[in-house]
């Protein structure tokens, strides 16, 4: 994307192309000049507003993919294309969580090793965060810990989805649209009442 691209125009590409990162270039799109992804644009729009009022398990839509860690990878290929998943939640025989990540696929990729299962890819244990939490405090979390996903739990811990900042962030889309769709239709019901008036 060009270096003078909104951040609208960013957010709308990332969203559309089901992408993280994009690569940042002159407008002429001669010279590269960095990379920007959806963590900068969390961390950078003063969103705090939307993440204080927002909490997780207004998000608990994302559906949520679980594979057993016994499972081939070939299965967590097969899956991760149906659900369109960013990452699967993996179960473990003693009732804990794992994550698989399309990071973690995409290392296998490089180097791939033949006869591995799940659990030899995916990070144990997952961390997980109660649904009541607020964006604002998960997202917190994703930083400090240096996080891509988040397990989001129910109030008796059942795991219900994974989150991750590309979902902190089309969340923060939809709010910010409805705020403005409210606005302007406030605005519009204003100006009929003057006129009528």
């Amino acid at each position: 994307i060009a270096a003078n691209a909104t951040i609208q125009e960013v957010t709308a590409l990332l969203h559309k192309q089901r992408m993280r990162h994009l690569v940042v270039t002159e407008p002429g799109g001669d010279r590269v000049m960095g990379v920007v992804s959806t963590t900068d644009i969390v961390i950078n729009q003063e969103a705090e507003f939307f993440l204080r009022l927002k909490r997780l398990d207004a998000m608990v839509h994302v559906p949520l993919a679980t594979i057993a860690a016994g499972a081939d990878i070939g299965a967590a290929t097969r899956l991760m294309r149906e659900h369109k998943a960013e990452a699967l939640a993996v179960s473990y025989a003693d009732g804990s969580w794992g994550i698989l990540t399309q990071r973690d696929m995409l290392q296998h990729l490089a180097q791939p090793r033949g006869g591995l299962t799940v659990a030899d890819l995916a990070s144990h244990p997952l961390r997980t965060v109660p649904a009541h939490m607020t964006l604002l405090a998960a997202r917190k979390v994703l930083l400090e810990h240096q996080l891509r996903h988040l397990g989001v739990t129910d109030g008796s811990g059942q795991l219900l989805t994974i989150i991750g900042m590309s979902d902190i962030l089309a969340t923060i889309e939809q709010e910010f649209l409805a705020e403005l769709h409210h606005a302007l239709r406030e605005r519009d019901e204003a100006l009929l009442r003057s006129r009528q008036s």
